[in-house]
């Protein structure tokens, strides 16, 4: 635990350092660097457990993602960092902040993998997290119909019938027409 609040602090006084020295390039690459190394060992002592995460723990790295995104968004790995406080939010059941994460990688408007993971994974954060079912089928819609050739077309046709099923009966039943046809197709 001790080694834990030593990363933290290392990670806050790098993460508050960096508006201080935004005019000399040498100790922002230093910050940088820095905070690029806290985040590595935080979330190498939050991987540690197998079992579930510490709420402080992932709000401590969801933090260090969110203050180098902030401070560096321009960077290579910024979007990386989001998709990540997606995750460990998605995780921890933290809706409000999976979506502004999400939202942050969608405003970023480039071209980026990310940018079409986060539409596709905005209709789980809204069905898994959020629990509005109408909301994660308008986002799953809203994916589809923007991203016709992505990678997650599949998986999100299959989650958006699954949020139209009534109980696990009709989950149940839905899954063994699908096992049913697809090996109709492989013979």
């Amino acid at each position: 635990m001790r080694n834990l609040a030593l990363i933290l602090a290392v990670g806050l006084l790098v993460a508050c350092g960096g508006k201080h020295n935004a005019d000399n390039a040498v100790s922002q690459e230093a910050n940088k660097s820095e905070l690029i190394k806290t985040i590595s060992a935080t979330e190498a002592f939050t991987m540690k457990s197998t079992q579930s995460i510490d709420a402080n723990l992932a709000d401590s790295l969801m933090n260090l993602y969110d203050s180098f995104a902030k401070q560096y968004p321009t960077d290579s790995i910024c979007l990386e960092y989001l998709s990540k406080a997606v995750t460990i939010a998605f995780n921890i059941k933290d809706c409000e902040r999976a979506l502004s994460f999400l939202q942050r990688i969608i405003d970023d408007k480039s071209n980026s993998k990310y940018v079409e993971w986060a539409y596709f994974y905005k209709g789980a954060v809204y069905s898994d997290v959020c629990g509005d079912k109408n909301k994660a089928s308008d986002a799953y819609v809203f994916f589809l119909d923007n991203y016709p050739q992505s990678q997650y077309v599949k998986d999100a046709n299959v989650l958006l019938n699954m949020l139209k099923l009534q109980n696990e009966m009709d989950l149940i039943r839905q899954f063994e027409v699908n096992n049913q046809s697809d090996s109709l197709l492989n013979n």
